[in-house]
This record gives C-alpha cells, sequence and structure tokens, in this order.
C-alpha cells in the first residue's frame, strides 16, 4: 500500500435494469444523455488489485466519493495518484491528511496549476487497466442488475476472480 490510485467508470445500464421498488436513487442509477446509467469509483494499490469500491449515479462527480473511498485505507501512505477529475482543494487536503503526496494534474481553469510529479503518474495506468479487465465481464460493462446490492456482488466475484487469475 505505498501508493493508492482512484479512477471511476460509467456502467450503462440495460433498459430492463431499471424498475426496483426502491428507486432510481437508492439503486445507484442516474440519467445523464445516454439513459439511465451508474458509476463505479474504485480504488486500487500499487499493483493495480482494488481495495474499495463506492456505486453510484452516473451523473455524481469523481471528486465527490474520493473522501469515502480514502477513508477506507487505515493505513498511510506515500502518494494518492488520481487523474484530472479529482482537482479539488477538498480532495487535496484530504489526501494531503493521509498521504505525503497528492499526485492529481491541474485542471486547465485552475488560477494557479499545481505541480505533479510525471513519473509517478505514469503509474496511473494500472487502475486503468484494472477497470478494463473488470469491463471483460459482460455484467459489468452493461448493468442489467436492478438492485445496487446484487450489481455490487458481482464486482465483488470479478475482483476475486481477477484475484485467483493473477
Amino acid at each position: 500500500c505505498e501508493w493508492l490510485m482512484i479512477d471511476s467508470t460509467v456502467v450503462r445500464a440495460h433498459q430492463h435494469s431499471a424498475g426496483a421498488r426502491a428507486g432510481q436513487g437508492a439503486q445507484a442509477f442516474g440519467r445523464s444523455r445516454g439513459g439511465f446509467s451508474g458509476k463505479i469509483h474504485l480504488m486500487v494499490d500499487a499493483l493495480g488489485y482494488p481495495m474499495h469500491f463506492i456505486i453510484t449515479g452516473g451523473e455524481s462527480a469523481d471528486c465527490t466519493q474520493a473522501p469515502a473511498l480514502l477513508k477506507q485505507c487505515e493505513q498511510a501512505v506515500q502518494a494518492v495518484i488520481a487523474d484530472k477529475g479529482y482537482d479539488s482543494n477538498t480532495v487535496r487536503e484530504g489526501v494531503m491528511q493521509q498521504a505525503n503526496e497528492a499526485v492529481i494534474p491541474s485542471k486547465s481553469n485552475r488560477k494557479e496549476t499545481i505541480p505533479h510529479d510525471k513519473l509517478l503518474y505514469a503509474a496511473r495506468h494500472l487502475v486503468e487497466n484494472t477497470i478494463g479487465k473488470l469491463k471483460h465481464n459482460r455484467r459489468l460493462a452493461t448493468r442489467y442488475d436492478k438492485t445496487v446490492s446484487s450489481f455490487a456482488a458481482f464486482v465483488n466475484l470479478a475482483w476475486i476472480k481477477m484475484y485467483l487469475v493473477n
């Protein structure tokens, strides 16, 4: 756990997956231009193995879920690596409480750019590779489950498969 990498991916929902009794918000569905979708926010370790995830509606911003993801890691880490979607002052402050360094590039609209370690940022491909491996499962690439609990269970099964194969 020397580095943590966080990212998210949008999962399109199949047309028959909507309609559970608790409602769209409770089942982590969001409405966007493309229709119903959900989002998997995930945190991986320095080797690219998944550690924790959160499922939200597809319209939720990445930076809103970063504090909840970072709370799941109890130990101090050297760096937290994330993309520009996590560039906010609150995320950076939360990272600095837990890690020595926040490796997050600045957005283009930030008045004062904050430098980041570009060599360490190059390791962020591990979280992208993990997302790609997860989406090899058809049931994760397109969400068929009505409830967030059954979808989360399948995400856990896919992660177990990743651990066993590697």
